[in-house]
């Protein structure tokens, strides 16, 4: 059987941002950019199975796009502010920038059955982009997952890929200065996999995972507060300059049920951890998160429903001034949210009215840290540090018609 799929796309957007930023003593600046995107893409795709135990897919894709910026920045840093991380004391910048350029792939899956409980997946991806600041900016993409059905309730797979994410052209970094793109990341991934089904309506399903990556691009982060509307404008804003990394883990899952089901439970636990190498060495990333437990559950009683989930997972990296990157963490994060929701038949369709609480106990989960400058005991100016949360219980009532 031969299955084919044709699609022409369109899209476009602007975005527009004007800024002011006046923290005194501190830092203060303006932000005026504006944005245009447009691409259009053309995508072919074939899929043909000869028999039960063979099928081959084949794809192309070319996109041609093009981007228009323009981008404005006066900061200006006061001190003692002006002489730590990447600052300086007074910032400037002004460009227009009209990027053009296209984007190609090819892609193919083969999929094999030589035997009733095993499966067998291969794939190779080419991917090209003209805008980058490559001469020959091309990515090669093998694959391969294998699939061994023990038994009806249990089954094994590993998984190796190498993947490449390319800068899209609407993506170039000019809010912090960057005027080039830069050429495709690549990740290597290696999974195993095993699933079991037991005869009580418990599943389990643990994985284990290493992500290697390599020529990253520099990113760029606050350190010491990510929660702001304009953080180009703020005094903690870094570049991390990180061309590899690596993310590994181990993550089991055990569930009960379905989601539409009356009754349905899960819990989750997971130890990994996120890496980057630097000319410096090693930092954990802002997100890293050693330990993790999850659960839920979901109950239906006729019209009503009834759901909680909670999460609880190491805190977060954490760094101040005193001290390097991501060197110390706050402390551990956990939060409960459950919603109460009932259906009412109408003339038309179904009524759902629903009471959603998240942080239902109101936990001060560590985000960040904010710096001031006060008054101190001897009439002097003293730079003083404050840690700041996430948000505290917050409540919402509303109502869904589906008609």
């Amino acid at each position: 059987m031969l299955q084919s799929e044709a699609i022409v796309s369109l899209n476009a957007f602007s975005d527009k941002r004007i800024a002011l930023l006046d923290m005194p003593g501190i830092v203060s600046g303006a932000l005026d950019e504006a944005r245009d995107f447009m691409a259009v893409e053309i995508r072919q795709d074939w899929s043909y199975s000869p028999s039960d135990t063979w099928m081959v897919n084949v794809g192309l894709r070319a996109r041609h796009q093009d981007a228009e910026y323009r981008h404005s920045l006066v900061k200006t840093v006061q001190a003692p502010f002006d002489q730590i991380l990447d600052n300086a004391p007074f910032v400037s910048r002004s460009f227009e920038l009209s990027p053009e350029g296209a984007q190609y792939a090819a892609y193919s899956e083969l999929r094999w059955q030589p035997l009733k409980k095993l499966i067998v997946d291969l794939g190779l991806r080419w991917d090209q982009q003209t805008y980058t600041t490559s001469s020959d900016d091309r990515q090669y993409s093998p694959r391969a997952s294998i699939l061994w059905r023990g038994n009806d309730r249990t089954e094994f797979r590993v998984g190796f890929g190498q993947f490449y994410q390319a800068q899209e052209i609407n993506e170039l970094q000019v809010s912090d200065g960057v005027d080039t793109f830069f050429p495709a990341q690549r990740a290597t991934h290696v999974v195993a996999n095993v699933k079991h089904g037991f005869r009580s309506g418990i599943d389990l399903d643990v994985s284990l995972y290493r992500k290697a990556f390599r020529s990253l691009r520099p990113r760029f982060e606050n350190v010491f507060n990510a929660l702001t509307l304009v953080p180009e404008l703020q005094f903690d804003r870094v570049m991390i300059n990180a061309p590899e990394a690596e993310s590994r883990g181990i993550e089991l899952m055990a569930s009960y049920g379905a989601g539409d089901d009356d009754l349905f439970w899960w819990f989750g636990y997971s130890w990994s951890e996120v890496i980057d190498t630097m000319a410096s060495g090693k930092m954990k990333r802002s997100w890293d998160q050693t330990h993790t437990g999850k659960l839920g559950v979901s109950w239906r009683w006729g019209a009503w429903s009834f759901s909680a989930a909670g999460e609880v997972h190491t805190g977060w990296p954490k760094s101040l001034i005193s001290s390097e990157l991501n060197a110390l963490r706050y402390s551990v994060f956990h939060t409960l949210d459950a919603r109460a929701s009932r259906d009412f038949d109408v003339k038309r369709g179904t009524l759902t009215a629903f009471l959603e609480v998240t942080n239902l106990y109101s936990r001060q989960n560590p985000c960040c840290t904010e710096y001031s400058i006060q008054p101190g005991p001897g009439g002097a100016d003293e730079l003083v540090a404050t840690e700041k949360y996430w948000l505290p219980i917050v409540p919402s009532l509303g109502v869904v018609w589906r008609f």
